[in-house]
């Protein structure tokens, strides 16, 4: 009984030694054959193990991908060799900017990529240059993003600047509309004032008129009684 374990044991350990080397071999044909594709234009690759070509012209295995073979007219299933003259090679180049190659430039002993993978097997030795290659570009990014933190802050500030401002004169506004509604007032009794004495003026005027023209009657009066009176007595004085 115990032989018969181990030997199922052994059985199945191989088995899986087997499968893992089959899936390991399965995961890199699968990214040889990414090699160079556009992260945009993965999902193209890996359709129902067949890949169409990007003109539409047939459909291939993607076994065929990558293969250093040129099958699609327009060298889309070549993006990671130089078997197309027309065929397209992305570089990656983490940590600087990502580029697009001529097929032709794949494998040529020059490193073109900053990472290199565009020599995968000529023994170039091409180093990883491409954080060293994106570091200016990324101080300018970080300074680009300073200015960036630096104007939103003082925008910050313009913005709180101007609502103390606005709550400044919203109660300026307020202090106006109260001394307004008190000069109004002061206005209008100023007004009552200037009728009521008007009023009297008027009454004064009104007496006095009165009174000159009953001063003017009794004149007019008095002068005609001695006038009469004159006159009476020259009558008599020639008699």
């Amino acid at each position: 009984g115990n032989r018969e374990s181990r030997m199922v044991v052994r059985s199945s350990g191989g088995l899986h030694v087997c499968l893992t080397l089959i899936a390991i071999s399965t995961v890199y044909a699968s990214l040889s054959s990414l090699l160079g594709v556009h992260p945009d234009e993965v999902s193209l690759y890996s359709v129902d193990g067949q890949f169409k070509c990007k003109d539409g012209s047939q459909r291939i295995p993607m076994a065929q991908v990558n293969d250093d073979y040129c099958d699609c007219l327009d060298g889309s299933d070549e993006p990671g060799t130089s078997a197309c003259s027309n065929g397209k090679f992305f570089c990656q180049n983490k940590g600087h900017k990502s580029k697009i190659l001529a097929a032709s430039r794949v494998n040529d002993n020059i490193c073109d990529c900053c990472d290199g993978t565009d020599e995968y097997q000529t023994g170039s030795n091409c180093s990883n240059r491409c954080l060293e290659e994106g570091a200016e570009i990324r101080r300018g990014l970080v300074r680009q993003i300073e200015l960036q933190e630096q104007g939103l802050k003082k925008r910050v500030e313009y913005v709180e600047a101007a609502a103390a401002k606005r709550q400044e004169l919203e109660k300026r506004k307020e202090e106006l509309a109260v001394l307004i509604a008190e000069k109004d007032a002061e206005l209008s009794d100023r007004i009552v004032k200037r009728d009521e004495l008007q009023k009297v003026v008027d009454e004064e005027t009104r007496v006095r008129k009165e009174a000159e023209e009953a001063a003017r009657l009794a004149k007019e009066a008095a002068d005609a009684a001695a006038a009469a009176a004159a006159a009476t007595l020259l009558l008599l004085r020639h008699k």
